[in-house]
């Protein structure tokens, strides 16, 4: 008997009950913690990419 779901793609979390930022490339975020693992996409900030944002730059 498995006591653990596997989230699809777009949520993660508990019972797969939090849905992901936008992360770069359309990747998926991490199942366990929502994290994207190569950064957010276009637009979107913060450590879960739900953020809406640009980064500013100072050249």
């Amino acid at each position: 008997m498995c006591l653990f779901a596997v989230c699809l793609d777009g949520t993660y979390g508990t019972a797969c009950s939090r849905v992901c930022g936008l992360c770069a490339d359309d990747q998926p975020c991490n199942k366990t913690t929502g994290v994207c693992p190569f950064g957010c996409a276009e637009g979107f900030l913060g450590d879960l990419c739900d953020t809406k944002g640009s980064r500013i730059t100072e050249a």
